[in-house]
């Protein structure tokens, strides 16, 4: 489906006006969504998709999705989202999730930025190699 220039055009203002004290308010976007839906303005279906895409983008953005291969002790759990905070000077939503198909380490992923430092990733690599 092409969308319009327009369409994209008021989507990406729409989502602008989502943010307060440059974070991004929740609340606001359902109100933009609600009100689109029910205003009906021209192209809404494709303002709607694209408004869609910008807020998966930016929630992928602000949240770490990190993945282990053993339950993390509360402990690194902390340790790990106050050194993400860091890195990218902002408050992250973390989800600690358990995958044992990772053998061991770690890997996470923040928006579109992974560090994958597990065993599988590792034994991947030097397969590869060979």
């Amino acid at each position: 489906m092409k969308i319009p220039k327009d369409a994209k055009r008021i989507a990406r203002r729409f989502f602008r006006g989502c943010f307060t004290d440059e974070v991004f308010d929740e609340g606001k976007a359902r109100q933009v969504v609600e009100t689109v839906v029910r205003e009906k303005p021209r192209h809404y279906i494709p303002i709607i998709a694209v408004f869609q895409r910008l807020v998966r983008l930016e929630i992928a953005r602000n949240t770490a999705n990190i993945e282990s291969a053993v339950e993390l002790p509360e402990t690194q759990r902390t340790g790990i989202q106050q050194q993400l905070q860091q890195v990218y000077r902002r408050p992250l939503a973390a989800n600690f999730r358990v995958n044992p198909a990772l053998i061991g380490g770690v890997r996470i992923t923040v928006g579109s930025d992974v560090w994958d430092g597990s065993v599988a990733n590792r034994l991947e690599t030097l397969r590869q190699a060979a």
